[in-house]
């Protein structure tokens, strides 16, 4: 991918660093993971994700994509 790849497709991007935030919440054993652990795994992603300026727009993306699928169920 170019390096303009997030600038052209900025959705695109949200959803990758999104996906891969949840993943690494699925591994672990907890269901309340601490804020600190949650700013932890989130500097350790390797896919630039830069905790400070967007880590609570992406859980506020991945609450709103889970209570979406509760009310579907």
């Amino acid at each position: 991918m170019d390096a303009n790849g997030s600038a052209e497709f900025p959705a695109i991007d949200e959803a990758a660093k999104a996906a891969t935030l949840l993943a690494k919440f699925g591994q672990s054993s907890q269901v309340i993971i601490p804020i600190n652990e949650v700013k932890a795994i989130a500097t350790a992603i390797a896919s630039g994700l830069n905790p400070r300026h967007e880590l609570t727009g992406l859980l506020q993306v991945l609450e709103k994509k889970a209570r979406a699928s509760l009310v579907q169920t």
